[in-house]
């Protein structure tokens, strides 16, 4: 998993790659490991997939500058990668 640009203002696309089909939740999480969004939870084929996000929570809002964690959990694959917003 990887995100880019990071840091990112307004917005950063989560790259992933996968070596077959498999149900995939991606979420961004704060600090205190509170889910804020869910990016995508659904099945994804194999290959290279991006998802993008716009720095805000799952109700719309704003997210402020700030650290948060990416958590791509691919079958009980577990991957986490940091990002930086800037307002």
């Amino acid at each position: 998993i990887q995100a880019q640009p990071n840091p990112f203002n307004p917005c950063t696309t989560i790259s992933f790659s996968l070596e077959r089909a498999r149900a995939v939740n991606l979420g961004v999480y704060d600090l205190a490991g509170r889910r804020l969004v869910t990016l995508a939870e659904r099945v994804f084929g194999p290959g290279d997939h991006k998802v993008t996000w716009d720095g805000r929570d799952a109700c719309g809002r704003a997210l402020g500058s700030g650290t948060y964690f990416l958590r791509l959990d691919a079958e009980g694959r577990i991957q986490v990668e940091k990002v930086q917003l800037v307002r």
